[in-house]
């Protein structure tokens, strides 16, 4: 069987003009409609081009309150924040964040990410990954990235 048709992948963060102490859109992601049956977790994939400095924000949040498709309503909590912030030292990298099933105990799920205040800004776009066989005992290098974060 090939795990590959098991998998889905979402859009969160779609490609945009290069921000500077902003946050990046992103959708939330629904527990309901979202997840394809049998999934263990979801996997952020950032993908980076240019950043001048740290980011400020680069976490995922859960909520069971929504409040537009890219807004989480209520008093959102966290599931994870990057250990590590990608940096200037990180142009054209990845950076991960996996958040296993049993960690998402909300409906709606997002990643948020805000650029760091330098002198250009970052530019990053990031899809979800619904993952059938989990990922949770890879590693950073294992899987070509510059960090991961597990939840």
């Amino acid at each position: 069987m090939n795990l590959l048709n098991l998998t889905k992948f979402r859009n969160v963060i779609p490609p945009t003009a290069i921000k500077d102490n902003t946050a990046f859109v992103s959708t939330v992601l629904d527990k309901q409609t979202d997840i394809p049956t049998d999934c263990k977790g979801v996997l952020f994939s950032v993908a980076l081009g240019a950043t001048d400095i740290a980011m400020a924000v680069l976490r995922v949040q859960q909520s069971d309150t929504l409040s537009t498709a890219t807004a989480l309503g209520g008093t959102p909590t966290t599931v994870v924040d990057a250990a590590t912030k990608p940096s200037a030292d990180n142009d054209n990298g990845i950076a991960l964040i996996y958040v296993p099933i049993s960690a998402w105990t909300e409906q709606y799920l997002q990643l948020q990410a805000t650029a760091g205040n330098g002198d250009a800004g970052t530019f990053m776009s990031a899809i979800a990954i619904f993952d059938h066989p989990g990922v949770s005992e890879a590693t950073a290098a294992s899987l070509g990235a510059i960090t991961l974060d597990v939840a």
